[in-house]
């Protein structure tokens, strides 16, 4: 009977202690944010030079890795990256799920893509997946991208002229390797910059042979690269920053709906931008020096 009564004790006492036993120590909200930093840092390197990094866009958005700490606390197990798309409403969005999607649809870029549908972005767009397998048109766009080591086109943009395929002039070309190869918040600025392209090829249907001329770059290409990639910043390749800030400081505020006009791919716009912008310049070459392409 002494016995028993002790194991029984023995046994109170363990129910008692095991959730304290079980439980981790809640984790410090400082080391919390140094590993959310650091953790951002690690996707801007893994990112590469052509997607938006992930440290800058939370900079660039205001916000720090502190804003990341409620959504993330509210669920350990998810992952910075998930609660930072959260807080710019980026992922699964049902509505979006007719948008046209010529691919895997579970991949990050698809995941975006029918978020910005859903937003009403991507009216008349299509996404197309390539793959090696690939042939005609779609293989040259295939082989273009991979050699050139980019992860998007519209085509016209690379001086190739899709006219003959059916989403034409809405297409959106991904090589299939590309499809996870960044974040789904760094896929939806780099699509929409590609859906400036498709405004730009709506507005000049001649887009492919002015963007590419002899093998070679335009000083229209680098000035349609600049104005999709405005505010977006996907790459430091374009100068879109340096450049659209020098031409509006140029031409002045009065001239923007100029500008706008120009950068949606109206050729009589862009040509009297680019007039006037050589006109009023004083120092530090022409336009044709600032939007010289540089890639």
């Amino acid at each position: 009977m002494r016995r028993a009564t002790l194991l029984a004790l023995i046994c109170l006492l363990v129910l008692a202690t095991w959730p304290l036993a079980s439980a981790a120590p809640p984790v410090p909200a400082a080391d919390a944010r140094h590993r959310l930093e650091a953790q951002a840092r690690m996707w801007a390197m893994a990112e590469g030079p052509h997607a938006t990094e992930l440290w800058y866009r939370l900079r660039r958005l205001g916000l720090s890795a502190e804003d990341l700490l409620p959504l993330h606390g509210a669920a350990p197990g998810r992952s910075a990256q998930a609660a930072l798309d959260e807080i710019m409403g980026v992922g699964e969005l049902s509505a979006g799920d007719d948008a046209v999607v010529h691919g895997p649809s579970s991949s990050n870029v698809a995941r975006a893509f029918r978020s910005l549908a859903a937003a009403g972005e991507m009216d008349g767009i299509e996404l197309v997946i390539l793959t090696s397998r690939d042939d005609d048109l779609r293989g040259d766009i295939y082989r273009l991208l991979r050699r050139r080591k980019f992860r998007a086109t519209t085509g016209p943009d690379e001086g190739i002229d899709t006219r003959s395929l059916s989403c034409y002039p809405g297409c959106i070309f991904v090589p299939g390797e590309e499809v996870d190869a960044i974040s789904v918040s760094g896929w939806v600025d780099v699509l929409r910059h590609e859906a400036r392209h498709v405004e730009q090829l709506r507005h000049n249907p001649e887009m492919a042979w002015d963007f590419v001329q002899n093998g070679r770059r335009t000083i229209y290409a680098g000035f349609c690269e600049a104005c999709a990639d405005d505010g977006l910043y996907t790459t430091p390749l374009y100068y879109a920053r340096e450049r659209m800030a020098r031409l509006r400081e140029v031409v002045g505020t009065e001239n923007e709906s100029l500008v706008q006009r120009a950068c949606r791919g109206d050729r009589a716009a862009y040509e009297t931008l680019r007039a006037l912008f050589d006109r009023l310049v004083d120092e530090g070459g022409g336009f044709d020096v600032l939007f010289q392409p540089a890639y």
